[in-house]
């Protein structure tokens, strides 16, 4: 017991000091502020699109000295949502936490709301999809439509596999028919799906309508 009562005053001016810088620095960096609307951002592996997420904003709550918190503004957070090694597609559960902050050194997230966040993974692939062209209206009374042709018959579109799946062709603006006696050839804009894209830069395809006149044999009953 000599180790407890040799240098006792020594020893509990020591202690009192490293209570005091304890209480100190405890109290200076343990300021907080709740940061709202943070955005969340989800990190997929390559070929991996990201369908849905049910939030692209969290509430962040920080600790820091009061001088830091004061100062701390939302575009400082980001809320990272790392799936690069996620295999599963369709519907994935995450947790968000602190450590999912990515933040400035000098401040400390401590929660994040929601703390769960669900995302709809899927494959992105390419597909050469064929080009349907509605038709509007008929030709002028005496005249009919012989042929119509798309250039290109087909074309490359990269999007998620499921989406393709359920519209396995592409379809454009309609061509009006309406009273036409002539063949025509018209640029007509393609309807994507905004989760869609083309690798080409074109977003139309040349639509060619051959309209003649009805003969008489054809309009003999």
């Amino acid at each position: 017991m000599n180790w407890l009562t040799h240098n006792w005053r020594l020893k509990l001016a020591a202690l009192v000091l490293g209570a005091t810088t304890w209480w100190f620095v405890s109290n200076i960096t343990n300021d907080r502020r709740l940061l709202q609307a943070v955005p969340v951002e989800v990190r997929t592996r390559d070929n991996v699109i990201v369908l849905e997420q049910s939030t692209s904003l969290a509430d962040v709550e920080v600790r820091g000295t009061r001088n830091d918190v004061r100062q701390i503004q939302r575009d400082d957070l980001l809320v990272v949502a790392d799936l690069t090694r996620e295999s599963r597609r369709g519907e994935v559960s995450c947790r968000l936490g602190p450590s999912n902050v990515r933040h400035p050194r000098w401040i400390q997230p401590v929660a994040v709301n929601p703390g769960r966040l669900v995302v709809v993974l899927d494959d992105l692939v390419t597909r050469d999809l064929p080009v349907h062209v509605p038709l509007e209206g008929q030709p002028a009374a005496g005249y009919r439509v012989e042929r119509i042709a798309v250039f290109p018959e087909k074309i490359p579109v990269r999007g998620p596999k499921t989406r393709l799946d359920e519209h396995p062709r592409l379809t454009t603006a309609a061509v009006s028919l309406h009273n036409r006696r002539a063949s025509f050839r018209e640029r007509v804009e393609l309807s994507l799906d905004p989760m869609t894209d083309l690798p080409l830069p074109r977003r139309w395809v040349e639509v060619d309508v051959q309209i003649r006149a009805i003969t008489a044999e054809e309009s003999a009953p």
